[in-house]
């Protein structure tokens, strides 16, 4: 007996279908029931549905008591079976009798009908399974002579792998070497930079025997922006200096700066630099203490005052007294200008000299 959900996809009926049938109901899980067919009672349904041979040939029941489906499932194993013997004919080094020589494939063939005309392929060249077999075949292929063959270029292959993998691992060894020679070269590198940053605090080393990368990174040190740590070799010398001189006079009056170094470099190379100020070597130079042992306050020096810019004062001056020169007398002297015109500024220019010269006339007359 079949379930009515069994039945339908076993006998492709509907629910019209098992309705005409005599159906027995059944206990079924969780406290259910369900209504169950006798399995002649099915077929005889789908054979008046579907006919006899639809009902042998496609539906999966009457397959299965037809033999059609275990007829497929021999033939699906079968053709399984014959992918696998072609897969394994088609490995590198397998040998196949004459009549699986089309599982090879056309390159194969190819070395194939090259070993058998002599060891070299004879015109025309095959480019089609067919051919390459047909010209194997009456070449005189032999079973023997390709496994011999085969095991020899077996043993050719793993001797150039042995030898390739020889070399991979000769390389290795040898990158590996390079890269703990770097790594042992960088340690080194570093600590010497390390000594050499040292030395500088120290002031044992001064700033003109700085290399680039340590200026631009004791001008980092000093809070200069990073714009103005690239550059010629010689301003970015110049900047630390001035950066050092910057950093000893910022020191708060009443104690002793906390680092010496900056300025004392910087005074080792002022003689060598212009750019930097003599006051550098005085701010630099610490007084002796007392004999009496107190503490002395030194006051910061003040920084250098530069010239006033009269250039740009000179050429307005001159370009004012330029503009006057239509108004001056034969003292050197402006003219005076008449208030009472309507217009002084034009008078001034010299543009209304008719304008205010009849008011003078006009007092000759009442004189």
């Amino acid at each position: 007996m079949m379930s009515t959900t069994y039945a339908k996809e076993r006998f492709a009926l509907t629910t019209t279908d098992i309705g005409r049938i005599q159906g027995y109901r059944r206990p079924g899980g969780k406290g259910g029931t369900l209504t169950m067919y006798y399995v002649l009672d099915l077929k005889d349904a789908a054979i008046a549905k579907h006919g006899q041979q639809h009902f042998d040939n496609h539906v999966p029941e009457g397959k299965e008591l037809s033999g059609v489906a275990a007829t497929e499932r021999a033939e699906k194993e079968e053709q399984e079976r014959v992918a696998a013997q072609a897969a394994r004919d088609r490995a590198q080094y397998a040998v196949v009798p004459p009549e699986r020589l089309l599982n090879k494939g056309l390159d194969q063939l190819q070395a194939i009908l090259i070993r058998c005309e002599g060891g070299r392929q004879k015109p025309p060249y095959e480019k089609s399974k067919a051919g390459c077999i047909e010209r194997i075949l009456k070449a005189g292929y032999d079973v023997a002579a390709e496994v011999a063959a085969m095991e020899k270029q077996k043993a050719a292959d793993d001797e150039r792998r042995a030898q390739q993998e020889a070399d991979r691992a000769v390389l290795r060894a040898k990158i590996e070497k390079e890269a703990a020679a770097a790594k042992a070269k960088a340690e080194v590198a570093a600590a010497l930079k390390a000594e050499r940053v040292k030395m500088f605090e120290a002031g044992s080393l001064s700033i003109d025997e700085l290399k680039y990368d340590e200026i631009q990174h004791q001008l980092s040190r000093l809070g200069v922006p990073g714009k103005e740590r690239v550059g010629k070799k010689e301003d970015l010398r110049t900047r630390l200096k001035e950066a050092c001189v910057g950093k000893s006079r910022a020191q708060p009056s009443g104690a002793l700066p906390s680092s010496t170094s900056f300025a004392a470099s910087c005074s080792s190379s002022d003689t060598a630099s212009p750019a930097v100020p003599a006051a550098s070597a005085s701010s630099s130079s610490l007084p002796s203490a007392p004999a009496q042992g107190k503490a002395t306050s030194i006051a910061p020096s003040p920084p250098p005052t530069a010239a006033p810019n009269m250039a740009g004062k000179k050429r307005t001056i001159d370009a004012f007294l330029a503009k006057d020169d239509d108004n001056a007398d034969a003292t050197g002297f402006a003219k005076p200008i008449n208030v009472d015109h309507p217009n002084p500024g034009r008078a001034r220019r010299g543009n209304a000299k008719a304008s205010y010269a009849e008011p003078e006339a006009a007092d000759d007359d009442e004189d």
